[in-house]
């Protein structure tokens, strides 16, 4: 059993500190003692473990507790396998970070993430950056499940299409910041969002690198998404000088709160 026992001298932070770090570099000697401690301890130790990159398959089940609201896997190498011992044991998760810090993950598929949306559905924030192997069965499934969706970040994932725009824009309301830089989403799924319920609360949209983004889109967003303050669309091919025009609109607007934007003309 791992013993933290305050001392006479006081500083309990300190040895309480110290005791978690020591625990995270000799993980695999006390994987059954984590199982008992209560769940404070564990999500701190889960935050030492996470930023060092070193949660995995075998060792997430330890530190997990139904208690948890926020789990960050941006640095760590897990699998499908990780994300179903989440989704069993963590219903009440609120965030869960997915986004690939360094390379492009292939570890994580459609399945893996659909174990997480039909289980946790009181996610909020979603990131899956640089997910290579997520496409729209997935963002449907966060979609319809994680209704209270605020923050999803889906740059990178190179199978999302209009049909996952669709599917936010009938089922999320509360979406605030969507980004699906390098899809293959186009006009139609940004008509889509800008018609759908969270038009009126959307404040940031990033596609970057989308192929099939024109000028229409451009315009769509800004006529109807009248809380956008970040709007992120460089690298579009088909964007040309009719966007400019559209966004000094934008900008003249006695209430636009625009903090950011950025594109190419072509």
């Amino acid at each position: 059993m791992i013993n933290i026992q305050r001392t006479v001298f006081g500083g309990i932070s300190s040895l309480f500190t110290t005791s978690l770090h020591v625990v995270a570099h000799n993980l695999n000697l006390y994987n059954e003692d984590i199982k008992l401690l209560p769940p404070s301890i564990k999500s701190k130790l889960l935050y030492i473990l996470s930023k060092r990159g070193i949660l995995s398959d075998a060792n997430i089940e330890f530190c997990l507790h139904a208690r948890l609201k926020e789990i960050d896997l941006s640095e760590s190498d897990v699998t499908d396998e990780a994300l179903a011992t989440i989704s069993k044991t963590c219903i009440n998760l609120v965030k869960i970070d997915l986004n690939s810090a360094k390379e492009s993950r292939k570890t994580i598929s459609n399945d893996g993430i659909i174990k997480i949306a039909r289980s946790c559905r009181w996610i909020q924030v979603f990131y899956l950056r640089r997910c290579l192997n997520i496409g729209d069965e997935a963002v449907v499934q966060i979609a319809v499940n994680c209704k209270s969706i605020k923050h999803l970040n889906l740059g990178g994932c190179s199978g999302v299409s209009d049909r996952s725009l669709q599917a936010l824009a009938e089922n999320c309301p509360n979406l605030e910041s969507l980004n699906v830089s390098s899809t293959k989403v186009s006009d139609n799924g940004v008509f889509q969002i800008c018609k759908g319920k969270c038009c009126n609360t959307l404040t940031e949209f990033h596609m970057a690198l989308c192929h099939n983004i024109t000028d229409e889109a451009i315009e769509c967003i800004i006529e109807y998404c009248r809380k956008i303050r970040i709007l992120i669309f460089h690298g579009c091919p088909k964007i040309t000088e009719n966007s400019r025009i559209a966004l000094e609109e934008l900008l003249a607007r006695e209430c636009s709160n625009v903090k950011q934007l950025t594109w190419t003309v072509y």
